[in-house]
């Protein structure tokens, strides 16, 4: 049977178009939409829409509407919201981002190849937020039984916006204080470039977006960075160390094990797996899935199979996150109470 999704999304970004008029292409069918709709709706003064509209209006867009049938959910499944006009749908919490995340998979794709035809270009896909979730940057949405014919005028439906940044609580933040401030006298506090802090934050926000293979390569960018940064200043602060060097150069191919593990052990006299063996296993996922997205260009059940895992999802990617952020942490213990000579 399946349920429609009806949903209106406000772009990260401004598309052109060749006159202000609504422009509609439906999608052939595939193996989770019989109907796939996308419309482009010009950027105009209606008041409807304000929520939805940019400063720059001549022949631009920068609001969509989709409408789509799913084949795999089915409305009966879910209890009537509300029946005014036609019944709409109070759809799963779990089922409503599933079902947003085979939309913005099928979007994107769509638009990439829509980006090559018209040389307009975006830096960012639209992403799905997991925490809000909301496709792109704001999204009004219904669901409806797959005959029922959407109007103009939809009047029963959810509105989510994209603001995680400050709805995200995070109980370990410290207000900035004296003593705070007051470490960064010592001379070693910003000893350490940022490329391996930039990654982790870029890792952070891949994770809020559901880009996967964007969060893993990132987490094993900033792993291998900090790793690498802490050993060189080490060595920079100390005199020439021929087993060392010997060391990073086996490194070359088994990056975690050589480095989190044996580097470790050697230079502060314990490592990962002294302290917590789970954030070593952690940091071996990490790099076992960049390996499959190297070699095969994106992650499938094999790949988290290899892992021990059923699926990437928002929860264990912040757990892969949470214990990165313990392993650097550690290595920085470990850094700051070895006596430098």
């Amino acid at each position: 049977m399946g349920i429609k999704l009806w949903a209106k999304i406000k772009l990260p970004y401004i598309l052109r178009l060749e006159n202000e008029e609504k422009y509609e292409i439906e999608l052939p069918s595939d193996e989770e939409f019989s109907l796939f709709r996308v419309s482009f709706f010009p950027n105009s003064d209606n008041p409807d829409n304000s929520n939805y509209l940019s400063e720059y209006r001549e022949k631009s867009c920068n609001y969509i509407e989709i409408e789509s049938i799913v084949k795999r959910f089915n409305y009966s499944d879910y209890p009537v919201r509300n029946s005014v006009i036609y019944n709409s749908y109070e759809v799963s919490e779990i089922d409503t981002t599933e079902i947003f995340k085979l939309v913005k998979n099928k979007l994107n794709i769509f638009l990439i190849e829509l980006s090559k035809i018209t040389k307009m270009f975006w830096i960012t896909d639209i992403s799905l937020n997991p925490i809000s979730g909301v496709i792109g940057n704001r999204t009004d949405y219904t669901f409806v039984e797959p005959d029922t014919a959407i109007s103009d005028n939809i009047r029963s439906y959810y509105t989510i916006n994209d603001n995680y940044m400050e709805e995200v609580k995070r109980k370990e933040v410290k207000p900035i204080n004296m003593d705070i401030l007051s470490v960064f006298r010592n001379e070693n506090s910003l000893i350490l470039k940022p490329i391996w802090h930039n990654y982790l934050n870029k890792a952070t926000k891949a994770m809020y977006s559901s880009e996967n293979e964007e969060f893993i390569i990132y987490c094993a960018i900033s792993a291998e960075s900090f790793i690498k940064q802490l050993i060189k200043v080490n060595s920079n602060l100390k005199e020439k160390d021929i087993v060392l060097e010997k060391l990073t150069e086996v490194g070359k191919n088994q990056m975690v094990n050589t480095y989190f593990k044996i580097i470790l052990k050697y230079l502060f006299g314990a490592n990962l797996i002294d302290k917590e063996e789970v954030l070593h296993k952690n940091l071996l996922d990490i790099f076992t899935l960049r390996n499959e997205i190297m070699h095969k260009g994106y992650l499938d059940k094999s790949s988290f199979e290899k892992v021990g895992i059923n699926e990437l999802n928002f929860e264990q990617a912040n757990l892969y996150l949470s214990r990165l952020h313990r392993a650097i942490e550690i290595c920085l213990n470990l850094f700051a109470k070895n006596p430098i000579k």
